[in-house]
């Protein structure tokens, strides 16, 4: 039977259509025709019950295996690519899931707009259903799987799995990771791959997800589900898998075809002649999730031991974390009850954290972090509450005593009546914002919203019917949150006393709420190996369990969680310069945690402040200091002469400025219904530092910036107060440093109720923030441990090798040392941000959801009421020196000791600024495209046109990044496979008039040498290999897909209007909004190239850093010609050999592609299948090669087979 689920209109709940079917597939269906976000797009997901917990032990990664197989084997997902879609799959501990996020039409031209949605369903049945296991695409991904397992084993994934391993010890999830184990991979032949296909890939065991917009009618989806599908053949439980598979169900290439009786081995078996064929049962779906936990609740098991503490310790790690973990059954959303309970839990939590960062207020405290959740989990098949402590390794102990007092004063007194009233406007607020917003959210995210819920078990709601939360809000009593705290903070509080409350709740059962008094079910400490004499080591970053996370996005060789007592063997000689042995045992931990003296008396409220800035006062300033509108700039003609222009006809966009020299730039949009951001920017980033240390040196506006957030308070206010100021206006304000500029980000909701509180905010910030010694103690400690941290990083480590290479000791664009951070004092960085604060320096941008005339009022009164006593000077801003060096000092390669081999590496050098260095023309002219017949003079003035523009830069340098970034994926990972990621960035700036670009690749030590030649080689061919028109289409696709998305969010566009009135940035203009889209169409391979041939890509002028982790520094190949991979030497000598004919027959190829497509009838389809065979012959060997020549030879393509090797290894 299947399932169609659907939400027809805003207005209905979700119905259920249900039709008879060939198979027992369930789909759900989430119809959007009324969305607003993104426009025109769907996603669908296929899900398969096949994970890592249902391996045997010889199939430990299997799973993982399978699903990059036939995944990246699929021929019909090919065809996805160029499309505008976006595709991908992962393993978990419970499922395997494809997805694909595709517009409702194809974008390539060339296939005249066909929808998308069938095409979609096609690609998800064919790579679940309909299999080919291919032996080079075998051969290809184990290689990927093994990369992929190397370049995500970080000692931060390595914890997640040391978490996973004690959380989970009673079942597979402690030990089935979903990488597998990396030295059974080579083993699995094709068959036995085949086999666990056919075992798990079967429709009763698969689910059918579609969200989004669709080119038909709801009720037309069934019968198209029923044509893709219906030809799969069902599963019976009386086959089992053979161990051979017939002859007869295999294609030419030796795989399963769709939809064949007999493939994916859930056929009957044949009748005997004369016996009528009796149907056997279907198979079932296999119930999820397979494996039983223990929990901890309800009465103590007979002989009941507390749970131990375990230690994982390391010489990576440079902070000290403890983990408490108590496990409870996934109890289902289902009803109005469940959900309010699920708001007791939000506010709790939200109570907690409130309350621990106000007492880590106290100067007297160590720095450290606190984090609680309470989460249920599909992957895990359960909830788990957990706590986690984050502090130096000297302070754990005071960290520990501080978090178990605030736990057991929230457990045992609760919440008070204020935190509950200002949590509970906090929730209604959050709310409405979702409510408003839920027409907005896109489909991806509702895919894997809905997926998540029925996974659970929960009802799905639409969230704009969600109406009746706030009623049930207003339900919400005191004694109620208190109950649940009881219940659910005692796993964190009654550690080795875990009967007392359990007899409490059995006298006192009115003050206890279900699921009743918790217990920990596994505490886990992972500590350093070493701490630092001089310096604390942490880098206070919480490190969450990876249940949540632990997909095939990031993996682990389960093997590496056995080597905790290895790792736990240092070497007492090998202790690192500055360092000593750091060592606390299990049961100091669990005296800690279960000591008699960690009691406190029950908190003293806070009051919320109505208002920041008080009416009178307001009325004051606006009567003092008389803000109004001026006349705008306009370069390069002037002022404009209205004070109060009108938006720009062409984006929306409004320019205003103040009289006291803060300029505003705003654009409604309503992709986020209800809700405002605002980015307040100053000019004067860490471009602006000394060069020298001292109380005001080199780091003065990054950690003065940080300093200003970590106090976090404003005018006689407390931190408590403006923290439930924000919490209950929801407003959220972030302020960082950057390398040109110091930006404060706000969110906030959207009326008058909404912006009043966030400009009040602003207008303390600017006019009257906290500046105290506790505050720079903690922004100091920050970038101590960051700066700390880098030893202990190969990745870190790399990036920050090459980024000396390149800057030498000017240290304002990558990190600062201790010498600097310590000489920097309060006072000095005080004066040096608030200088560059002042009004006439900042840019006010906001976007969203808001009334005009409302927010212009409101900016007027509070930000125009932001005054200083001295006309702004501006800073000097000294160009970056780049460095020079001589080409063998370009070269570095570094090593860090570490238990597990990995390698990586980056390669950087310079690049021209971003934006035009000269003032815009006076009118701006869009890019236009001219057609293939247009003259050479139009093609000239197209291209002045291109030029002139202020995106043309931007425009060019992206989609070139996006081009090389293809050819890096082509042939150093899927032709080479020498890595599993390598990836192309560009570092760009306004002010400053240079930049660089970078390429980080990873691999195995042994290989490492080789992927950073053949990323190099890559790029430098794009000279010589010339970008194809067809890749830079793609490559606009591509590029216009995440625009089309982007655009959508409050945060992208912020970005494309910041800077619209800047002095500093001329040509950052409206027309750069307006033109945008046509920039990215009209760009030719010219326009590439004009910038392509500005990187200097010789051995003289590229910066590297390969850097290897392991017990043993590994001995690195020279990076010469003789040290390049076989394929890619081999490229150099079939290059040579074929001479002009390849040349010639290269620049050939588009023709004869162009013309095998265009035709018709059986020479056509012949040409086709040349090509096709001759391309799929490269990566064959024998009879293959030797056919796809012939079949050259014969339609008259003798030049076609080498020309495709050389296209296929150059691009």
């Amino acid at each position: 039977m299947l399932v169609l689920e659907v939400s027809a209109s805003v207005a209905t709940a979700l119905q259920s259509l249900h039709f008879a079917s060939t198979q027992d597939l369930p789909v759900h269906s989430f119809s959007e025709p009324w969305r607003q976000c993104p426009v025109c797009r769907g996603s669908a997901g296929g899900c398969a019950s096949a994970c890592s917990v249902d391996e045997t032990e010889n199939q430990q990664g299997m799973a993982h295996l399978v699903e990059h197989v036939t995944f990246l084997g699929s021929a019909k997902r090919d065809r996805l690519l160029g499309t505008g879609a976006r595709s991908n799959a992962y393993t978990d501990f419970h499922h395997t899931v494809f997805h694909v996020h595709s517009p409702l039409t194809n974008k390539n031209n060339m296939l005249m707009r066909q929808p998308m949605l069938q095409l979609t369903l096609e690609t998800l049945a064919e790579i679940a259903f309909g299999a080919k296991f291919h032996l080079d695409r075998i051969a290809k991904e184990r290689l990927a799987v093994v990369a992929e397992a190397q370049m995500m084993n970080t000692i931060e994934y390595r914890i997640d799995c040391q978490l996973l391993r004690f959380l989970h010890n009673e079942n597979n999830l402690g030990c089935r990771f979903p990488i597998g184990k990396v030295e059974q991979v080579p083993k699995w032949t094709r068959q036995q791959l085949v086999d666990f296909w056919k075992k798990w890939y079967f429709p009763g065991n698969a689910t059918l997800y579609l969200v989004g917009n669709f080119d038909r009618p709801v009720e037309a989806l069934p019968d198209l589900i029923r044509d893709v599908f219906g030809g799969v053949p069902p599963a019976y439980q009386d086959v089992d898998v053979p161990s051979a598979q017939p002859a007869a169900s295999l294609n030419g290439n030796g795989a399963a075809t769709l939809p064949q009786a007999g493939s994916n081995g859930q056929a009957q078996a044949p009748a005997q002649a004369g016996t009528p064929a009796v149907p056997a049962p279907l198979r079932e779906r296999i119930p999820r999730p397979p494996v039983e936990h223990e929990w901890g609740v309800g009465p103590l098991p007979p002989n009941y031991q507390p749970a131990p503490v375990s230690i994982f310790r390391h010489r990576l790690l440079h902070d000290f974390q403890l983990t408490l973990f108590c496990k409870l059954p996934a109890e289902p959303v289902v009803t109005k009850e469940d959900t309010r309970y699920t708001l007791m839990v939000r506010l709790l939590i939200s109570v907690f954290h409130f309350r621990m960062n106000r007492r880590l207020m106290d100067s007297q405290l160590p720095t450290f972090y606190v984090v609680m959740d309470h989460s249920a989990s599909s992957r895990e098949g359960c909830t788990v509450s957990t706590l986690s402590i984050i502090c130096e390794p000297r302070d754990w102990k005071k960290a520990l005593e501080v978090s178990v007092q605030e736990a057991r004063r929230l457990q045992r007194y609760g919440v008070t009546e204020s935190e509950l009233e200002c949590y509970r406007v906090a929730l209604k607020r959050d709310s409405q914002q979702i409510l408003l917003q839920s027409r907005s959210v896109p489909s991806m995210q509702n895919l894997e919203f809905l997926m998540e819920y029925i996974a659970l078990g929960n009802t799905y709601v639409d969230l704009s019917q969600a109406e009746w939360v706030d009623d049930l809000l207003d339900s919400i009593t005191r004694a109620e949150v208190n109950g649940v705290a009881a219940s659910l903070m005692s796993f964190a509080t009654s550690y080795r006393s875990e009967s007392e409350p359990l007899q409490d709740a059995e006298k006192h059962p009115e003050a206890w709420a279900a699921p009743g008094p918790t217990r920990a079910t596994a505490i886990i400490a992972c500590i350093p190996a070493y701490d630092s004499e001089e310096y604390n080591t942490g880098n206070l970053a919480p490190k969450g369990r990876g249940g949540g996370g632990m997909t095939t996005g990031m993996h682990v060789d389960p093997a590496l969680v056995d080597q905790l007592a290895d790792d736990e063997e240092e070497d007492e000689g090998d202790i690192p310069a500055g360092a000593v042995r750091f060592a606390v045992e299990p049961k100091e931990i669990a005296q800690v945690l279960a000591a008699e003296g960690a009691e406190v008396p029950a908190l003293v409220d806070v009051v919320k402040p109505q208002y920041l800035v008080p009416p009178a006062e307001l009325e004051r300033l606006i009567a003092e200091r008389k803000p109004e509108w001026m006349p705008i700039k306009r370069p390069p003609v002037g002022y404009e002469s209205d004070p109060l222009p009108p938006p720009c006809p062409d984006t929306g966009i409004v320019r205003r400025r103040l009289s006291n020299g803060m300029t505003l730039t705003y654009r409604y949009t309503d992709n986020e219904p209800g809700s405002c951001q605002m980015r307040i920017t100053a000019v004067g980033g860490r471009i602006v530092d000394s060069d020298q240390v001292g109380p005001a040196g080199i780091g003065a506006v990054v950690i003065g910036t940080r300093t200003m957030s970590e106090s976090g308070t404003v005018g006689d206010f407390t931190r408590e107060q403006i923290e439930l100021f924000s919490l209950s206006e929801l407003v959220t304000c972030m302020l960082e440093a950057e390398g040109e500029y110091i930006s404060m980000d706000s969110t906030f909701s959207s009326g008058e109720e909404g912006i009043r509180p966030a400009m009040e905010l602003a207008h303390m910030f600017l006019q009257q923030p906290q500046w105290t010694e506790a505050a720079l103690k903690r922004a100091k400690q920050a970038f101590i441990a960051f700066h700390r941290s880098l030893a202990m990083s190969l990745d870190r480590g790399c990036s920050e090798r090459v980024m000396n290479l390149m800057l030498g000791p000017d240290r304002r664009m990558h990190n600062l040392n201790y010498e600097a951070i310590d000489a920097l004092e309060l006072e000095p960085m005080r004066q040096t941000i608030m200088a560059l604060l002042h009004p006439q320096n900042l840019q006010v941008q906001v976007v969203g959801d808001f009334d005009p005339a409302t927010l212009e009022q409101m900016v007027l009164q509070y930000l125009g009421t932001v005054w200083r006593p001295q006309p702004f000077v501006a800073p000097p801003i000294r160009p970056l020196q780049l460095q020079n060096p001589p080409a063998p000092q370009r070269r570095i390669s570094w090593h860090l000791k570490d238990s597990d081999q990995r390698a990586c590496a980056y390669m950087a050098g310079y690049l021209p600024n971003i934006w035009l260095p000269k003032e815009p023309a006076a009118v701006v002219i869009p890019p236009y495209k001219v057609g293939p017949n247009a003259s050479a003079e139009e093609h000239e003035e197209a291209q002045l046109v291109r030029q002139a523009h202020p995106l043309f830069r931007d425009v060019s340098l992206r989609l070139l990044v996006e081009v090389i970034n293809s050819r890096l994926f082509t042939t150093v990972r899927d032709a080479l496979n020498l890595t599993y990621d390598v990836t192309m960035e560009l570092a760009v700036f306004s002010l400053l008039h240079a930049g660089w670009w970078t390429i980080n690749v990873t691999s195995r030590p042994a290989s490492i040498s080789d992927a950073v030649a053949a990323s190099m080689r890559v790029l430098r061919n794009v000279a010589s290999s010339r970008i194809r028109h067809s890749e830079l289409e793609r490559a606009k696709r591509a590029v216009l897909t995440r625009l089309d998305t982007d655009c959508k969010t409050n945060m992208f566009q912020i970005q494309l209007v910041t800077h619209l009135q800047s002095d500093s940035v001329p040509s950052a203009v409206v027309e750069s909004v307006r033109d945008l889209n046509a920039a990215i169409e009209a760009a030719t391979l010219e326009d590439l190239y004009i910038f392509f041939d500005r990187l200097k890509l010789t051995d003289a002028d590229v910066f590297t850093c390969i850097g290897t982790s392991g017990p043993e520094a590994p001995e690195l190949p020279s990076m010469s010609q003789t040290g390049l991979p076989a394929m890619v030497t081999n490229y150099e000598r079939t290059y040579t050999s074929y001479g002009q004919e390849a040349t010639e027959a290269a620049n050939a190829g588009a023709k004869i592609v162009q013309e095998a497509e265009g035709r018709n009838g059986k020479s056509g389809n012949a040409v086709v299948a040349a090509l096709a065979t001759a391309l799929q012959s490269l990566n064959m060997a024998g009879a293959m090669k030797a056919l796809a020549k012939e079949l050259c030879g014969q339609h008259g393509l003798q030049a076609f087979f080498p020309t495709m090797l050389v296209i296929f290894l150059t691009s």
